[in-house]
């Protein structure tokens, strides 16, 4: 990584009162002087390790048990380390007069460095990372599906809950409260529904998303730009809509997104104009739809009720079901929780297991405990 004369003036500056030292240095650290530092000033580690050993060249010491890493360095005089434990970042320091505040201004400086770097030096290294492909897209397949089940879950309980301490008889009061209790119950069911439907809709991008790379294998696609494309054509790159199946899988979603997601994701407005109401003349205000807005999300006191939201669910399922079988190597991968990392020599060590789906199984499950080893600082 090359930088310019002002950059390298400039980082010389800001670094002044950090110095390279040796690891041998290590004998004068006080281990009462730990501190915890949070995750707030430094949430990219990465870039912290990277700051201290590749733009400053201080040394990495030897990893003590349950440490990704450590750098040792010298600021103001006084030996520090900077390193990366299981639970999160520790700083070590000599024992001098001070120390305490001498760590919080360490920590500062750094926090005010790295800013610094990261809008003069890895702004435009990101950019051309990215340009090559040399990125990697977090699979949060099952975060998404979390939020999903869980309004689902939530939604059913809603509608199959009894209403508590009211008695049914013939007192006027007792009957109201009855009848707006249940209505409240499914009012609360109905909110669920809406963001389970939502949930399953950022859920199925996302899975079509990390099938991509599986579906055009080396035929060439930008999945750049395709992760900003509608729903719809996301679908359509990946699966063939002159597949009966298919195309019908797509319609029933697209009638389900209609309705329902983009309505509520639009302010309640349906498409096309439909949500408005024409003045007809001394008789009243009209929707536009006129008889047709009895199929309106809005014709009943809920838009839908829980015939409908058991149906969305039972057609949800077959769309997952669906997607197991005809994307299964996609599928097997979503669920493996692994991220999809897009440079050109990982994608075709993915790709070319992918090719048998044992020797995928057992190569995602190796993966996994090798990412589980280092999540545990286990080398």
């Amino acid at each position: 990584m090359q930088f310019t004369k002002d950059i390298k003036a400039r980082l010389e500056r800001i670094f002044q009162d950090f110095k390279l030292i040796d690891t041998s240095s290590e004998s004068k650290l006080d281990e009462k002087t730990a501190i915890s530092v949070s995750r707030e000033d430094f949430p990219v580690e990465s870039i912290l390790l990277f700051t201290l050993h590749k733009i400053c060249g201080f040394r990495t010491i030897f990893r003590w048990d349950k440490m990704h890493w450590g750098v040792i360095f010298e600021y103001k005089g006084a030996v520090n380390l900077i390193s990366s434990h299981k639970f999160g970042l520790r700083l070590y320091s000599e024992r001098i007069a001070d120390v305490e505040a001498i760590q919080k201004e360490l920590i500062n400086k750094l926090k005010k460095n790295i800013k610094f770097i990261e809008k003069n030096i890895l702004n435009q290294y990101a950019e051309k990372q990215v340009a090559l492909n040399n990125f990697t897209i977090p699979n949060l397949f099952h975060k998404l599906s979390g939020q999903y089940y869980y309004f689902r879950d939530q939604s059913k309980k809603m509608f199959k809950k009894e209403i508590d301490n009211i008695v049914e008889d013939n007192d006027f009061s007792s009957m109201l409260n009855t009848f707006f209790a249940k209505r409240d119950l499914e009012q609360y069911a109905v909110y669920n529904s809406l963001a389970m439907i939502d949930s399953y809709f950022s859920r199925l991008e996302h899975i079509l998303v990390l099938a991509l790379p599986f579906s055009k294998n080396n035929k060439e696609y930008d999945i750049k730009k395709f992760i900003g494309e509608f729903w719809s054509k996301k679908y359509s790159e990946v699966f063939d809509l002159n597949n009966q199946d298919s195309k019908r899988i797509h319609d029933e979603l697209n009638l389900i997104k209609e309705k329902y997601r983009n309505t509520f994701a639009h302010g309640g407005f349906e498409k096309k104009g439909q949500s408005f109401h024409f003045h007809l003349e001394n008789y009243g205000v009209v929707p536009a739809t006129m008889s047709d807005y009895k199929n309106s999300v809005h014709f009943n006191f809920t838009p839908l009720n829980e015939s409908e939201f058991e149906n969305i669910c039972l057609f949800f399922d077959e769309v997952d079901n669906f997607f197991k079988e005809n994307l299964e190597a996609s599928w097997m991968f979503c669920n493996s929780g692994l991220d999809l990392i897009m440079d050109d020599e990982s994608l075709s060590r993915l790709l070319k297991k992918a090719e048998d789906l044992e020797v995928f199984r057992n190569w995602l499950d190796s993966e996994n405990e090798r990412l589980s080893n280092y999540i545990n600082a286990d080398y």
